[in-house]
Protein backbone atom coordinates (compact mmCIF):
# COMPACT_ATOMS: atom_id res chain seq x y z
CA UNK A 1 0.00 0.00 0.00
CA UNK A 2 1.16 3.49 -0.70
CA UNK A 3 2.27 5.47 2.39
CA UNK A 4 -0.48 8.09 2.10
CA UNK A 5 -3.16 5.43 1.70
CA UNK A 6 -1.85 3.62 4.79
CA UNK A 7 -2.06 6.83 6.81
CA UNK A 8 -5.52 7.69 5.48
CA UNK A 9 -7.07 4.28 6.15
CA UNK A 10 -5.45 3.65 9.55
CA UNK A 11 -7.73 3.82 12.57
CA UNK A 12 -4.95 3.39 15.14
CA UNK A 13 -1.61 5.15 15.52
CA UNK A 14 1.33 4.33 17.77
CA UNK A 15 3.83 6.87 19.03
CA UNK A 16 7.49 6.23 18.25
CA UNK A 17 9.45 6.51 21.49
CA UNK A 18 12.59 7.85 19.79
CA UNK A 19 11.05 10.61 17.65
CA UNK A 20 7.71 11.23 19.35
CA UNK A 21 5.95 10.99 15.98
CA UNK A 22 2.86 8.87 15.35
CA UNK A 23 2.97 6.01 12.85
CA UNK A 24 -0.09 4.18 11.48
CA UNK A 25 -0.97 0.68 12.70
CA UNK A 26 -2.67 -1.30 9.95
CA UNK A 27 -4.15 -4.02 12.19
CA UNK A 28 -7.63 -3.19 13.47
CA UNK A 29 -7.65 -3.53 16.48
CA UNK A 30 -3.93 -3.77 17.28
CA UNK A 31 -4.51 -5.97 20.36
CA UNK A 32 -7.41 -7.77 21.98
CA UNK A 33 -7.66 -5.17 24.76
CA UNK A 34 -8.06 -2.11 22.50
CA UNK A 35 -11.38 -0.29 22.97
CA UNK A 36 -13.86 -1.34 20.28
CA UNK A 37 -15.88 1.42 18.63
CA UNK A 38 -19.49 0.22 18.64
CA UNK A 39 -22.56 2.07 17.38
CA UNK A 40 -24.34 1.81 20.72
CA UNK A 41 -21.23 2.58 22.72
CA UNK A 42 -18.87 4.86 20.74
CA UNK A 43 -15.28 5.36 21.88
CA UNK A 44 -14.20 8.98 22.48
CA UNK A 45 -11.64 10.30 19.98
CA UNK A 46 -7.94 9.83 20.79
CA UNK A 47 -8.62 7.02 23.27
CA UNK A 48 -5.40 5.18 24.10
CA UNK A 49 -5.19 1.45 24.81
CA UNK A 50 -3.74 0.69 28.24
CA UNK A 51 -2.01 -2.47 26.98
CA UNK A 52 -0.45 -1.71 23.56
CA UNK A 53 -0.54 2.13 23.86
CA UNK A 54 -2.03 2.58 20.39
CA UNK A 55 -4.34 5.53 20.06
CA UNK A 56 -7.60 5.48 18.10
CA UNK A 57 -7.55 8.51 15.78
CA UNK A 58 -7.37 9.47 12.14
CA UNK A 59 -4.76 11.10 9.95
CA UNK A 60 -6.55 14.43 10.26
CA UNK A 61 -6.17 14.45 14.06
CA UNK A 62 -2.41 14.91 13.65
CA UNK A 63 -0.31 17.88 12.60
CA UNK A 64 2.02 17.20 9.67
CA UNK A 65 5.06 17.39 11.95
CA UNK A 66 3.58 14.73 14.27
CA UNK A 67 3.11 12.10 11.53
CA UNK A 68 5.79 9.52 10.80
CA UNK A 69 5.25 8.46 7.20
CA UNK A 70 5.64 4.69 6.81
CA UNK A 71 8.38 3.27 4.61
CA UNK A 72 7.54 1.89 1.19
CA UNK A 73 7.56 -1.91 1.23
CA UNK A 74 8.52 -3.54 -2.06
CA UNK A 75 8.29 -7.13 -0.80
CA UNK A 76 4.97 -7.96 0.85
CA UNK A 77 2.51 -6.51 -1.63
CA UNK A 78 3.61 -2.90 -1.18
CA UNK A 79 3.96 -2.32 -4.90
CA UNK A 80 1.40 -4.86 -6.12
CA UNK A 81 -1.54 -2.77 -4.91
CA UNK A 82 -0.39 0.08 -7.16
CA UNK A 83 -0.28 -2.21 -10.20
CA UNK A 84 -3.67 -3.86 -9.76
CA UNK A 85 -5.82 -0.95 -11.01
CA UNK A 86 -3.74 -0.50 -14.18
CA UNK A 87 -4.68 -2.28 -17.38
CA UNK A 88 -2.17 -4.11 -19.56
CA UNK A 89 -0.73 -2.02 -22.39
CA UNK A 90 0.12 -4.92 -24.71
CA UNK A 91 -2.44 -7.20 -26.29
CA UNK A 92 -1.85 -10.84 -25.46
CA UNK A 93 -3.70 -12.10 -28.56
CA UNK A 94 -0.85 -11.44 -31.04
CA UNK A 95 1.75 -14.15 -31.37
CA UNK A 96 4.83 -13.12 -33.29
Amino acid sequence: MEPLRKCRTAKFFKQDAATGQWEPVMVDPPCSRCPIDLVGRPVPPKTECAVCHCRRMSLYDLASSELKVPDICMVSGGHASAWRPSLPTVCHCHHW
